[in-house]
C-alpha cells in the first residue's frame, strides 16, 4: 500500500468515526422524532414553500416509496399537509404546516447549539478550510 493509499484509508476511517459520533450525538440531542429524513424534508419544504413528491425524490435521490412513507408520517404528525392546486387537481403538493415550522425551528436551535459546542475549539480559518474542502470534494463528484 502506497503512502497516499494509507493516508486515504486513514482519512476514510476517521471520517466514518466522525459520522458515527455525529449521528449518536444528534440522536441523543434530538431523539428519534422527527427522524433525520423527516427533518430534511421539513427543512426543504420550509425553504421551497411547496414541493411535489417527485421533486423531493429527485432532490434527495431516493425512491418515491421512501418519500411516501416519510410524508405519510409527517402528515400524521400534522407537520406537513398535502394540497391539490385548483389549476390541476391531479397534482399533489406538500407544504409545511405552522406546527411543522415551529418543530423545525426548535430542532434547528438544538442543532445550532450542538454545532457551536462541537466547533468551539476551531478557529474561523479552520472552519473556512473545512468548508473549502467539503465543497471541493462535492465538486469532484
Amino acid at each position: 500500500m502506497s503512502d497516499r493509499e494509507k493516508l486515504i484509508a486513514g482519512m476514510e476511517k476517521s471520517f466514518r468515526k466522525l459520522l458515527r459520533s455525529h449521528q449518536k450525538n444528534m440522536a441523543a440531542i434530538l431523539g428519534k422524532d422527527p427522524t433525520g429524513s423527516e427533518f430534511m424534508f421539513l427543512q426543504h419544504l420550509c425553504d421551497a414553500g411547496t414541493s411535489k413528491a417527485s421533486d423531493l425524490a429527485e432532490e434527495f435521490q431516493v425512491n418515491l416509496s421512501h418519500i411516501t412513507s416519510v410524508t405519510d408520517k409527517l402528515v400524521a404528525k400534522n407537520l406537513i399537509t398535502r394540497v391539490r392546486p385548483k389549476s390541476d387537481r391531479r397534482i399533489v403538493e406538500l407544504q409545511i404546516t405552522s406546527e411543522g415550522s415551529v418543530t423545525l425551528v426548535k430542532i434547528q436551535r438544538k442543532r445550532n447549539d450542538y454545532f457551536k459546542q462541537r466547533f468551539r475549539d476551531l478557529e474561523n480559518k479552520e472552519i473556512q478550510k473545512m468548508i473549502f474542502f467539503f465543497l471541493k470534494l462535492k465538486r469532484s463528484n
